[in-house]
């Protein structure tokens, strides 16, 4: 992999953080966690694609490495897939439990669960717990889904989280599709895929980023947008790859900085204040921005390789699963009068809260899961 591109945890922390000020405006009243748009526009949200495609191609970067020697132990692609898995579940499931039971405990206290209803919450949160936030049973941000009946709803009060259920469900379907025939996947279902996905909603005019039925109801949308963007960040690995090493003329070079100066420019802008590009416009500068930046070869990214943003990439992740209960709990002590405090507040005890558990998970839940393994192999 070479050295490490910091500009990719730069623009990890960003639009973690930008979620995390979106979300805040999310709030509908401090007595109830509501969706109900107030100062919110739906445009800012296909700024996303960046983090499947990041995670796509580390994915794929992952296989590269270890399919060749995985191959060679006789370990078949369902082992493969459930090796990354559990690498996936290592560093991130601690962070999805303590943040769900936050959650959990934030209702309980601010909006109570009548009785009748307490049997199909109790659901919702297990298949939430199990990390099947976005599975094809959901319709929106509970696992319920359209099972649950118009009295139910998230019992964990913790939506963002179906991002991390689908990079576990994703992650493992894609590693095994990788591991079972890479060049039929990536060179073909990936991106006719995608053509195809992107193709539709744009004729449609269906932001894919919304969780609805699509297919005749056969899939949902969130789960298959995650799905073809990993797939998306798996097939430009080969790009990059060809690219990133190969002598650049000092015009060409330039070239790639204006590029991604303006694609940049226009992902800040839009997430920070949306203008009204409509989103498929977005996703491609997204990708394009993605792309570049993983490539790291135009001199704005360089501007943003530095080593400062190391720790703020590390716990980006961290900051998107544990600010959503914040929220809630913030709002529910200093209430919804000013939501600018809100968003203020919640970054300063995300960080922090994320910070710790970066730290735990290094030094403590990490070395236990590697020293069960060894003594396990020994």
């Amino acid at each position: 992999m070479g050295q490490k591109n910091y500009a990719i945890e730069f623009w990890r922390f960003f639009l973690c953080v930008v979620y995390l000020f979106v979300h805040t405006f999310m709030v509908y009243a401090p007595t109830e966690w509501h969706m109900a748009p107030i100062v919110w526009n739906m445009n800012n949200l296909p700024v996303i694609m960046p983090f499947f495609i990041f995670t796509g191609y580390f994915l794929m970067a992952s296989f590269k490495k270890n399919h060749s020697k995985a191959v060679e132990k006789g370990i078949t692609p369902t082992g493969e897939a459930w090796g990354y898995l559990s690498a996936r579940l290592k560093g991130l499931m601690p962070a999805f439990i303590f943040a769900n039971l936050l959650g959990l405990v934030l209702q309980a206290f601010w909006r109570p669960i009548p009785l009748a209803v307490l049997p199909m919450r109790i659901l919702d949160g297990l298949g939430e717990m199990l990390g099947l936030h976005i599975t094809g049973l959901g319709m929106g941000n509970n696992f319920a889904g359209p099972f649950a009946g118009p009295a139910s709803g998230s019992i964990l009060m913790n939506a963002p989280v179906w991002f991390i259920s689908g990079i576990f469900i994703c992650g493992y379907v894609i590693y095994f599709l990788l591991s079972k025939n890479e060049h039929l996947f990536a060179g073909l279902v990936f991106p006719v895929g995608t053509l195809l996905f992107y193709g539709w909603a744009h004729i449609n005019n269906f932001n894919p980023i919304w969780f609805m039925y699509i297919f005749n109801g056969a899939v949902n949308s969130g789960l298959f947008h995650l799905f073809l963007g990993m797939g998306l960040g798996c097939t430009l690995y080969y790009g990059i790859e060809k690219y990133k090493n190969i002598e650049l003329s000092k015009g060409v070079v330039a070239i790639l900085t204006i590029a991604q100066a303006a694609c940049s420019i226009i992902v800040i802008w839009h997430t920070v204040a949306p203008f009204g590009l409509y989103f498929t416009t977005v996703h491609i500068i997204s990708t394009i921005m993605a792309f570049l930046t993983i490539l790291n070869r135009d001199l704005f990214t360089k501007l943003l390789n530095l080593k400062i943003f190391n720790i703020p990439g590390k716990i980006a992740l961290y900051i998107f699963i544990f600010h959503y209960p914040v929220i809630g709990l913030v709002a529910m002590i200093i209430g919804t009068s000013n939501l600018m405090a809100i968003a203020l507040i919640t970054l300063a005890i995300t960080i922090v809260v994320s910070l710790l558990f970066m730290l735990l998970n290094d030094k403590f839940i990490a070395s236990m899961f590697s020293k069960k393994k060894e003594t396990v192999a020994a």
